[in-house]
């Protein structure tokens, strides 16, 4: 069986801010979990959905992606922790890692959103390493190109994907080459991302 190495995660700066959406809810983002959560409409049913991505450098991108894809494929975002409950989260046992660990659960696939300074985000790194232990479908979108309001585009980054690996025939393989990674841009995620999304699930028998 292969095995995951494990590595270390560390601290990460907190902040929170809210962005209204095309859904009913509006989208509150927190950076200390790097995630937002929606249910993709596929195979007849409503897919829920788990993003991860790096909060200060790139949520104004983030937003434009979950948009377009709440649009495109009918998608519903879920009620999301308001402030005071999240920072009653993080006074709990098991503090972030168990909020993941509950916004995980019940959903099927996992989209990382990266750019130029993701790769290096511990929780970003901790959200691939659950998503695989608990056997979801996985994919990654580079969104360096997605234009910010007054930034425009950025620096290509580094692949989340590349930084686990798994042993296979005695030689090491990172997870970039077991999981697609798309480009927003290039590859046309406006139109495509629900299709990435159902291929990523049926892949991983979800």
């Amino acid at each position: 069986m292969n095995k995951l190495a494990i590595r270390g995660l560390e601290s990460q700066k907190k902040s929170e801010k809210t962005f209204k959406s095309e859904c009913d809810q509006p989208l509150r983002v927190y950076p200390e979990a790097t995630i937002f959560l929606g249910c993709e409409k596929g195979a007849g049913m409503a897919r829920k959905v788990f993003f991860s991505f790096h909060y200060d450098r790139d949520v104004h991108r983030v937003v434009q992606v979950r948009d377009s894809w709440v649009v495109r494929a009918s998608g519903d975002a879920p009620p999301f922790y308001d402030k005071a409950e999240f920072e009653s989260v993080k006074k709990r046992a098991g503090g972030i890692e168990n909020w993941i660990e509950e916004q995980l659960r019940g959903t099927s696939v996992t989209v990382v959103l990266f750019g130029a300074e993701t790769y290096d985000r511990p929780w970003v790194r901790h959200e691939i390493k659950r998503s695989y232990e608990l056997k979801k479908g996985i994919l990654a979108i580079d969104i360096h190109n997605v234009k910010h309001p007054q930034l425009g585009g950025d620096v290509q980054g580094k692949n989340p994907l590349s930084y686990w690996e798994i042993t296979q025939a005695g030689r090491k393989v990172p997870f970039s080459s077991l999981y697609r990674t798309y480009d927003w841009v290039r590859d046309d995620g406006y139109n495509n991302i629900a299709a990435w999304i159902e291929a990523a699930a049926t892949a991983a028998g979800r």
